[in-house]
Order: C-alpha cells, then sequence, then structure tokens
C-alpha cells in the first residue's frame, strides 16, 4: 500500500507541478465549499430547490 502522499505524487506530479497545484486548488475549494454548506445547514440557512430536494 502506498502514501497518500506517494499517490498523488504519482498521478499530479510533485508539489509546485502545474498539474498538482491545479488539483491542491480544486481541492480545497471543495472543502471550503462542504464547510460552508455544512454551516448553513446548522444555521438553518440553506434554500429548498424549486423541486423540493435540498
Amino acid at each position: 500500500m502506498i502514501s497518500f502522499t506517494d499517490h498523488l505524487d504519482r498521478e499530479y506530479g510533485k508539489r509546485r507541478a502545474k498539474k498538482r497545484e491545479a488539483y491542491e486548488r480544486g481541492s480545497e475549494a471543495f472543502k471550503i465549499g462542504v464547510l460552508i454548506q455544512e454551516m448553513r445547514e446548522q444555521q438553518n440557512m440553506t434554500k429548498a430547490l424549486p423541486n423540493g430536494d435540498q
């Protein structure tokens, strides 16, 4: 079994490589989005979608 860092190095290149930096930015944006969503849900700030889903 390989470490997650080794996996990232193989898939996206070492840190500071363009492909790796793009992955890191996308990953951070996703995590921030999840945190915002969780906070909105905790504060009952979520909006119902037009079809009733949330």
